[in-house]
């Protein structure tokens, strides 16, 4: 097996305890706009099984771009005083990429916007561990298409096979794996239920990484 040398990391979900504030956020501005039966599971299929977002949700109830547009902005706001008040970071991640750093190169690929994933990361020194951080803003279309990870091994010019993908959704997964790289999926309890069996390695928490990779 060739020589594992490069780590390509989500963010939401295994970096950061975002997705379930993602959910609040929703549910608070829905509830507003007339919407009460708003679901995890509704959450869950817009955002982790597909890339149809918030705004596919919404013109799927008949909203148009205004209506989307208001939304947003109103959703994004609460998400933000969400984040400040909590502490986000999961547990182990820093020490973990620490660790990792010492032997791996660390890139992070997100489906999220730079704005959101810097303030997401605000209060804690985690990004500066990353020799790449490529987001949304950098492709044309987004997770599950491989087009991030592609561009991400492209430019820090490193093989699938030297490449390991560490995701925590279905989406996340279908995307690495279809950029030809092995992939790691956590455990995360905001995505219970979901099938993430076509990952090829699970793991229970991100402290969990470091032996995994020793042992390969």
């Amino acid at each position: 097996m060739t020589e594992i040398t490069h780590i390509f990391f989500d963010n939401d979900g295994i970096l950061v305890d975002t997705e379930g504030l993602f959910f609040e956020a929703n549910c608070q501005v829905l509830s507003e706009m007339g919407i009460t039966n708003y679901t995890l599971n509704d959450f869950q299929h817009h955002t982790q099984l597909s890339n149809a977002g918030s705004s596919g949700y919404l013109k799927s109830k008949g909203f148009d771009d205004k209506d989307i547009k208001v939304f947003k902005i109103k959703r994004n706001q609460i998400w933000k005083e969400l984040v400040l008040s909590r502490d986000i970071l999961i547990k182990g991640v820093k020490p973990t990429l620490e660790k990792l750093k010492q032997l791996y190169t660390l890139t992070m690929v997100t489906s999220t916007g730079r704005s959101y994933y810097e303030f997401a990361h605000k209060k804690y020194e985690v990004l500066p561990l990353f020799d790449l951080i490529l987001c949304a803003d950098d492709c044309k279309v987004i997770k599950p298409d491989p087009e991030a990870y592609l561009i991400a091994m492209e430019r820090m010019n490193v093989s699938a096979s030297q490449s390991i993908i560490v995701e925590d959704t279905p989406r996340g997964i279908v995307a690495g794996k279809a950029a030809g790289v092995k992939v790691v999926a956590i455990k995360n309890p905001f995505c219970e239920g979901l099938d993430i069996s076509n990952a090829d390695y699970i793991l229970n928490s991100i402290e969990d990484l470091p032996t995994l990779l020793k042992n390969l």
